[in-house]
């Protein structure tokens, strides 16, 4: 019997321990034997007759007191020969709110960098397309014979480099062609002086022979 009012004496210290502890919201503390059975809740009101939980080996998401889904976390306390557990409890909403809110988060800084990626990407492509398509459609000018064709030397870098060999092409070609053209001038004059001189002779040779 002294074991037994021992025993009672410790169990309502320890209820009344539970009931000062100071909890998280939506969190409920409560005590058990090892069979889970429970001996002291937290809220003196709540009836705790015939209330048991399955205690997990460490914390753990399963159903709480109530049945609902609670993350629950038990903790050991030996009682002399007895072994008790006192048992926290919260919903499973509250618990991991705050995972719920840093996954929310890095959910939207993922697909807010994607979006500035995409958009750095494509000024960035724009960046080396727009100037080789220039380069193209002055290349095809080029090629249906307006050498006046000239790039826009803007940059430094191997787009602006490929504009300095694109006009040092077309000056190359320019003078090219010009001296082509004086040479066909040069042999032209001197085709048409020839001419003139084997009509000259000819027409020596034909009043030689009258």
């Amino acid at each position: 019997l002294r074991n037994v009012l021992i025993a009672n004496i410790r169990l309502e210290t320890i209820g009344n321990t539970i009931g000062r502890v100071q909890v998280g919201e939506d969190q409920t503390v409560y005590l058990t034997d090892s069979n889970g059975v429970v001996l002291a809740h937290q809220d003196r009101a709540v009836d705790i007759s015939d209330k048991q939980i399955q205690l997990p080996e460490s914390a753990a998401t399963q159903k709480g007191l109530e049945g609902d889904d609670v993350v629950l976390s038990p903790g050991r306390i030996q009682l002399g020969d007895q072994l008790l557990y006192i048992v926290a409890e919260k919903p499973v909403s509250t618990a991991l709110e705050l995972a719920y809110t840093t996954i929310n988060t890095i959910t939207v800084v993922v697909i807010l960098a994607l979006v500035v990626a995409s958009i750095l990407g494509y000024f960035a492509v724009r960046q080396i397309v727009v100037p080789i398509e220039n380069l193209a459609f002055l290349a095809g000018k080029v090629a249906e014979g307006d050498l006046s064709q000239k790039a826009q030397i803007n940059r430094r870098d191997e787009i602006g480099t490929l504009s300095i060999a694109f006009n040092s092409m077309t000056t190359q070609l320019l003078d090219l062609i010009g001296s082509l053209e004086e040479r066909v001038k040069v042999r032209t004059s001197e085709l048409a002086q020839a001419n003139e001189s084997i009509k000259h002779r000819a027409a020596q040779f034909e009043a030689i022979a009258q």
